[in-house]
């Protein structure tokens, strides 16, 4: 090209053979550099690493075509020149290559010297056509540069002398904004006393050509004027006519003003190098000292009076604060060069008094009017604590760069191949790799296989478009993909040179491992919240300020026919719009608004709710909305209707059954009475009216009367419940019999009671018969003991009688038998007479604790073992029965020694099944056969009276007990008393 700059294009098509031909022609006889690719795919990587003057594209290839290929450089912002080169000719692909935004069209085909010819001509028209807009863009822009920061105030005006330009130098010289000027005639800016002179020599600017030197005074915005020169230079038009003037307002107020000055400058120059807040001291050619201002007195110790004359070395003695030698004399420096020089680092000042400073200075020389050095001026401070910050500063820089290295952020570079370039300390630790491990190397195996193929989209883009990626989400790998797996956001943008074509990428990446695990717990917080939302018989929901439905979840929804989230979106006052309660629910909800929590009750679709209404705020504490839970109550609404019919029959049952109720808080000491409670401890008058709206009483502590023995057992836990009888005095004088029973239903943490419940009856008609029945039963006892006496006495005569009657006839065969049946009849009888006593004996006695051992050894005893070995197992067992339980235990023992045939051991056991006690007797004897073990307990079963399972099993029943036989004949004989729940305990547990 004419300026002698090659050119350099990049020529795209699928053809190789056009390629090879197209690059000879051009280098060869155009001297036009060629780039070759067979693709627009391989193309646009070219053009992220190369510089071309102009692209060269075929249309039809077969990835993307040219005018694609085309878009997708426009889409980039790349400008470079581009040429269609194509053997297709029809108009609209020019027509769409052009507005694609080509910049010349050119048909294969014809002669290849004049094709090639006509295309070297275009792609240098279309270069040299770039290069110059470029040109003019870069003029224009110097061109507004230096006119928006010219130092001086800039105007266009037209031959009307109308302003139609300014720069920003309009506020600072007149005060103006640009809006306020442009469009307005210069005159109007122009003092009166100036205005014809002004007006005509800028009026002949624009026929001369320029006016220099204008002196004038502008007026300024808000009063006041400014001295101006105006330098004015016409500007011509295309047709070579002047059409406008440039004019160049140089501000000179302050010029004049500093005329003024210069002499009172000189003065004060001298009282500011002695204010001055640096050391200054001034010496003439000789290095004698001729001014010292008051902060170099101080640094030196000398004052002016005693420092002036004297040579600079004496005065201002400066050493090398690390090699302690003396340092050259700056004054004689300055003379020998003529230029400004500044002394060396580590130089410390020596003061009068021997003191140490370190300083930094310079020396510079003074000038007369004509260039002449006529003394040097040296400027000096201390720097002592200025060097002890700077140290300060650097060793927090140094902390700060240990900082920022381990900081946990991963900081990289990669080039366009996607190789790493540069990565930092954190980012090394993260990936557990070296930096030589790394460096050069590509990134892409550091991305999770499974996000490989949107970061190779996302950095393919980057590539492209430049445009930055943010906040991208993806998995890293360390140890180059084969080390930990840990999530990150990343931000990248594209490294561009001093042209704006992309050279790389840069990245920051942060670890969002925690923040994944946050996230994780929250949502099975969430998952879990639902679940129990999901079991739980309520249901819960939110609105926002309009009370519109934003959720709705919980089990209670089912029986809505609602699925969760159902109504969302939906209106408050359109789900209760068939609803009677509609008014107090959208209250409710109005009132949450407020910010109240709001309870109430209601029924909705046959069901009854307890629901709560409270205010939804934000973080920031602010109300956007209301949130409920509605409980299904319909269960609790049916036991409290139960509870209430239950209380009504209870209350019913002891109005029947005359029967007191109290309930004593151990705590307060008060006891609650119902009316008859009263009455049958005589605190009230039968018939009388009193006591509460419920009909009851509260006495207080004080009126209670002391705790007793079998009531302090009980409250010590000594005792499944409280049972007592008493008697008590009536208001007239009369004794009664009471009797209470309660039982502890509240206790504290530490087993303490703390309320406790019962029941009084008055039993003194009971207790009258029960004396009445007694007594009966003791005469009855009485003449039953005096008929048992007397027939036993009647058995005894006959018994003497049998004997005297077989000395003397027994060897008569005939009446020896008859003698044998009269004595078997005699003790038939004297058996029977037995039964009945041990028989009426039953239930006669009140039933109490028996010491289960203790019984078994004493019946052991009367049973006379012989040899027989007995093993009691039931420990401390006690049993709440009639005495006559040792007559049971008798009988047990009594029936092994007499069926068991071969009995050597009699084993007594006790275990607890279930709520029950097991009390087993089983010996190692012959057994008891299948077929007769629901007769043994007949009376009058057996080989010997008939009596003694008989009897046991009915003294067992009185007692609530149960008796089987479960042996196995031939195995032994297994007896097995069945004891219930609060009949037996240990020793300690007994009351």
């Amino acid at each position: 090209m004419e300026d002698g700059v090659p050119i350099h294009i990049l020529h795209v098509d699928d053809e190789e053979s056009l390629l090879d031909i197209t690059r000879i022609y051009l280098e060869q006889r155009e001297q036009i550099r060629v780039t070759s690719s067979v693709s627009a795919t391989d193309a646009l990587k070219d053009i992220r690493t190369g510089r071309f003057d102009a692209i060269v594209s075929d249309y039809q290839m077969p990835d993307i075509d040219g005018i694609e290929f085309l878009r997708r450089i426009r889409a980039a912002g790349i400008d470079t020149p581009f040429l269609i080169f194509t053997g297709r000719g029809r108009e609209e692909v020019v027509i769409e290559a052009l507005n694609a935004g080509a910049d010349f069209y050119v048909q294969k085909g014809g002669r290849p010297g004049s094709q090639f010819a006509e295309l070297a001509h275009k792609i240098r028209r279309a270069v040299e056509r770039r290069r110059a807009e470029r040109s003019l863009k870069s003029s224009e822009e110097n061109f507004r540069t230096i006119f928006e920061t010219a130092p001086d105030l800039i105007l266009s005006v037209d031959r009307s002398g109308t302003i139609v330009e300014c720069n920003s130098r309009i506020t600072d010289v007149l005060g103006y904004t640009r809006k306020e000027i442009i469009g307005k005639p210069i005159d109007a800016f122009v003092h009166t006393d100036s205005f014809p002179s002004t007006r005509e020599t800028l009026s002949a600017t624009l026929d001369r050509g320029s006016v220099r030197n204008l002196q004038c005074r502008m007026i300024r915005n808000g009063g006041g004027t400014r001295n101006v020169r105006i330098n004015s230079s016409a500007i011509r038009n295309q047709d070579g006519e002047y059409y406008r003037s440039v004019c160049i307002i140089e501000n000179v107020t302050r010029r004049k003003q500093a005329q003024k000055e210069v002499l009172a400058e000189k003065e004060r120059l001298k009282v500011t190098l002695r204010s001055i807040g640096d050391g200054v001291i001034v010496t003439d050619t000789d290095g004698r000292i001729v001014l010292i201002n008051r902060v170099a007195e101080e640094l030196t110790g000398w004052s002016e009076e005693a420092a002036s004359g004297r040579p600079l070395s004496e005065v201002f003695v400066i050493i090398n604060e690390e090699t302690r030698a003396p340092c050259e004399n700056p004054v004689e420096k300055v003379l020998e060069s003529g230029k400004i020089i500044g002394l060396a680092n580590h130089t410390a000042l020596i003061a009068r008094d021997g003191t140490e400073r370190l300083i930094a200075d310079s020396g510079a020389p003074v000038r007369d009017g004509g260039g002449e050095i006529i003394g040097v001026v040296l400027v000096f401070r201390d720097v002592t604590e200025e060097r002890r910050r700077d140290e300060e500063i650097r060793r927090y820089e140094r902390e700060y760069r240990q900082l920022a290295d381990h900081l946990p952020h991963i900081v990289y570079k990669a080039d366009t191949d996607g190789n790493i370039i540069f990565m930092n300390q954190s980012g090394l630790a993260a990936f557990e790799v070296t930096e030589e491990a790394i460096l050069n190397q590509p990134f892409m195996p550091n991305i999770h296989p499974d996000d490989l193929p949107a970061g190779l989209r996302v950095f393919d883009d980057l590539l492209t478009t430049g445009t930055p990626i943010t906040n991208f989400e993806c998995r890293f790998v360390a140890r180059r993909g084969t080390g930990r797996v840990f999530p990150v956001i990343t931000n990248v943008t594209a490294i561009r040179d001093s042209e704006g074509r992309i050279t790389g990428t840069q990245g920051i990446a942060l670890d969002i491992s925690e923040k994944k695990k946050i996230e994780d717990t929250l949502r099975e917080r969430e998952e879990k919240l639902r679940f129990l939302l999901n079991q739980l018989p309520v249901t819960l929901w939110t609105t926002d300020t309009d009370l519109i439905f934003t959720s709705s979840l919980g089990a209670a929804l089912a029986s809505l026919s609602l699925a969760p989230n159902q109504v969302v979106g939906m209106p408050l006052q359109e789900f209760y719009r068939d609803y009677p309660g509609a008014h107090t629910a959208l209250a409710c909800h109005h009132q949450a608004l407020s910010g109240d929590m709001v309870r109430f009750e209601t029924e909705f679709a046959d069901t009854s709710f307890s629901v709560q209404i409270a205010p939804l705020r934000d973080t920031a504490g602010t109300i956007i909305g209301t949130l409920g839970i509605a409980s299904d109550i319909t269960p609790l609404k049916e036991a409290e209707a139960e509870l209430r019919e239950a209380k009504e029959r209870l209350q019913f049952a002891l109005e029947g059954a005359d029967v007191g109720v109290w309930d004593w808080n151990l705590a307060s000491g008060s006891v609650a009475l119902n009316r008859r409670a009263m009455e049958i401890l005589n605190l009230v008058e039968e018939g009388t009216d009193g006591g509460t709206a419920n009909g009851g009483y509260t006495l207080p502590s004080a009126t209670l009367p002391p705790i007793n023995d079998a009531l302090q057992r009980h409250l010590e836990g000594r005792g499944a419940v409280y049972e007592q009888d008493h008697r008590i005095s009536g208001k007239e004088g009369q004794r009664r019999w009471i009797s209470q029973v309660g039982k502890v239903i509240a206790t504290g943490p530490g087993g303490e009671p703390l309320r406790m419940t019962g029941i009084v009856r008055d039993v003194t008609q009971q207790r009258q018969y029960q004396e009445m029945l007694a007594e009966a039963n003791r005469k009855l006892n009485l003449l039953a003991g005096i008929t048992r006496h007397d027939i036993l006495n009647q058995i005894t005569i006959l018994s003497a009688y049998l004997e005297l009657l077989e000395e003397s006839y027994g060897s008569d065969p005939g009446i020896s038998q008859s003698l044998e049946s009269i004595r078997h009849a005699s003790k038939t009888i004297q058996a029977q007479i037995s039964f009945t006593r041990d028989y009426g004996n039953i239930g006669v006695e009140v039933p109490e604790w028996q010491p289960v051992q203790t019984l078994i050894h004493r019946a052991a005893v009367q049973a006379e073992l012989s040899g027989i070995a007995l093993e009691i197992g039931t420990g401390d067992l006690r049993i709440f029965a009639d005495p006559l339980l040792e007559k049971v235990f008798f009988s047990l023992i009594d029936n092994a020694i007499r069926h068991g045939s071969r009995v050597t051991r009699i084993r007594v056991s006790f275990r607890q099944d279930g709520d029950t006690g097991l009390l087993t007797f089983e010996d190692d004897g012959e057994g008891v056969p299948a077929s007769i073990k629901e007769k043994i307990f007949r009376r009058g079963f057996g080989k010997n009276t008939g009596y003694g399972l008989f009897l046991a099993q009915e003294i067992l029943h009185l007692n609530d007990c149960v008796i089987r036989e479960a042996g196995v004949e031939g195995a032994g004989a297994r007896f097995e008393i069945v004891v219930p729940k609060g009949r037996y305990c240990t020793s300690t547990e007994c009351t």
